[in-house]
């Protein structure tokens, strides 16, 4: 590909009395899933429900005023402001004016990282259907790095670990990163996650959380590259007998905080690991 090309064209994603969405990059209009841009218009008066995010927004505000609800606090961007939204953020803005904005994704915008709470109108549920199709269309055309290697990937770790990571706005990187090899041990298979953590990981106390990333973004966005290879020790722990002659996928780095699409809450009872909400219970 040239280094200067045309690779997509604005597409009208949302179009309601109130409010329009053209995305200008993104998932549907470029099919890329790295970063989103687009160019909103809504009427005074509109009013989203509560949001929470899973990716980093800017919100570059071209003419009119928002207010954004976060923690009991209030803001209000006025034309000419950019506002920052991180990633894991509850939210609701409202319109305070006619306002033209452009929010800019990091990773590109997806309902899947959207969640909208107790959104009853009928047009915003109509909307956020749309939304989930046009998604979901363009799902299967987004290209992995090889097709012939899984391209979600999960590691499981402490809160605590994840979120000093966040707070240093650095990469994270397990606690044995470098006895195990310099690698991060993940797997493309959820089911596994129980099994591994309760043969590595039962006297490790606190919370603990499962990250969800993509092989083609840890290779294109970071240029970290990522093996299949056998089983290895996790620290001095040798691979139980279950798993030592399966295949996992070890990154070759520590994971940047940006690349991570989803957190999911992994239960315990005691030392034992039992499921991870919304994705092996």
């Amino acid at each position: 590909m040239s280094k200067v090309s045309i690779i997509g064209k604005a597409n009208r994603v949302a179009g309601m009395p109130d409010l329009t969405i053209d995305e200008l990059a993104g998932r549907v209009s470029t099919k890329s899933d790295l970063v989103s841009v687009a160019h909103v218009h809504a009427k005074k008066g509109r009013k989203e429900p509560f949001l929470h995010i899973q990716y980093d927004e800017w919100i570059c505000i071209l003419k009119g005023k928002m207010l954004f609800e976060c923690d009991g606090d209030e803001i209000t961007g006025n034309a000419g402001d950019t506002i920052l939204i991180k990633k894991n953020t509850r939210f609701r803005p409202s319109f305070l004016e006619d306002t033209e904005y452009i929010p800019v994704c990091l990773p590109a915008f997806s309902p899947d990282l959207c969640t909208r709470e107790d959104d009853t109108d009928a047009e915003n549920v109509k909307f956020a259907e749309k939304l989930k199709k046009l998604h979901a269309d363009q799902k299967e055309k987004l290209e992995p790095i090889d097709p012939n290697k899984p391209e979600v990937l999960y590691h499981m770790t402490t809160k605590a670990a994840w979120e000093q990571a966040e707070r240093n706005n650095c990469a994270y990187f397990p606690e044995t990163f470098e006895k195990d090899g310099y690698f991060t041990h993940a797997t493309a298979i959820p089911g596994r996650l129980m099994e591994v953590a309760n043969c590595f990981y039962q006297d490790v106390d606190g919370e603990w959380i499962c990250l969800e990333f993509r092989r083609s973004v840890l290779s294109r966005k970071y240029g970290i590259v990522t093996k299949d290879e056998a089983a290895m020790p996790v620290g001095d722990k040798d691979a139980g007998e279950n798993i030592k002659n399966e295949t996992f996928p070890h990154v070759y780095a520590g994971l940047p905080c940006g690349c991570v699409d989803r957190l999911y809450k992994v239960k315990r009872d005691g030392p034992k690991f039992i499921s991870i909400e919304g994705l092996t219970d």
